[in-house]
Formats: C-alpha cells, sequence, structure tokens
C-alpha cells in the first residue's frame, strides 16, 4: 500500500473513532445516529438525487440512519413508506443534520 492511501485510511479511521452523530427527532421521541459518509454511501446518495430531491433525502436516511448501537434503522423496503407514509420536514431534517458537520465538539454533543 503507497503512503497516501495509508493516510487516507488513517484519517477516516480517526473520523469514525469520534463516535456516531446524533439528531433528536423530537417529533418521533427517538434519536437518529450516524458515522460518516462513505464514498460508496454517497454514491447511492447521489444516485437518488438525481431522480429526485426526496428520493435522494430518502436513500440519506436509509443508508445512514442508525441506532445507538451502530445497527441500520431501515431497509431498502422501507422506501415506498418514508417516501409516502412520513412527514418530509422531518426527514429532511435528519437528512441536513447528517450532512452537517459540527464546528466543535461540544455542539456535537448539543443534538
Amino acid at each position: 500500500m503507497s503512503e497516501i492511501i495509508d493516510a487516507a485510511r488513517k484519517h477516516f479511521q480517526s473520523e469514525l473513532d469520534k463516535g456516531l452523530g446524533c439528531y433528536e427527532v423530537k417529533e418521533w421521541g427517538q434519536k437518529i445516529y450516524w458515522k460518516p459518509e462513505t464514498m460508496d454511501q454517497k454514491r447511492r446518495i447521489l444516485e437518488k438525487y438525481r431522480e429526485s430531491e426526496a428520493l435522494g433525502v430518502i436513500e440519506c436516511v436509509i443508508v445512514r440512519a442508525l441506532d445507538s448501537e451502530g445497527k441500520r434503522l431501515f431497509k431498502s423496503f422501507d422506501r415506498n413508506d418514508l417516501l409516502n407514509n412520513v412527514d418530509g420536514d422531518v426527514l429532511v431534517n435528519i437528512a441536513d443534520a447528517m450532512n452537517t458537520k459540527p464546528d466543535t465538539v461540544e455542539d456535537a454533543k448539543k443534538n
């Protein structure tokens, strides 16, 4: 392996080591967690965004939303429910939180 790949992997691992991001979904009485986004996740999300913004938001939530143990909360078969039976504003808020880096560790803890 090259030094640059080693450095890139080390950096990503340090991001993972910071722990899960968290957003409290007050409307659901739940917290949603996530890890830093991988390039494969980004690719999948962007493919859906090309179809429509709504599908991109839903894909973001499906592929990134975790419980406090780091287990996925949603599966692909939840897409139709998320698209038709869930408040879109809440989904947008979750996706926005996942895609916004906190300025400080204290900012992250506020969520």
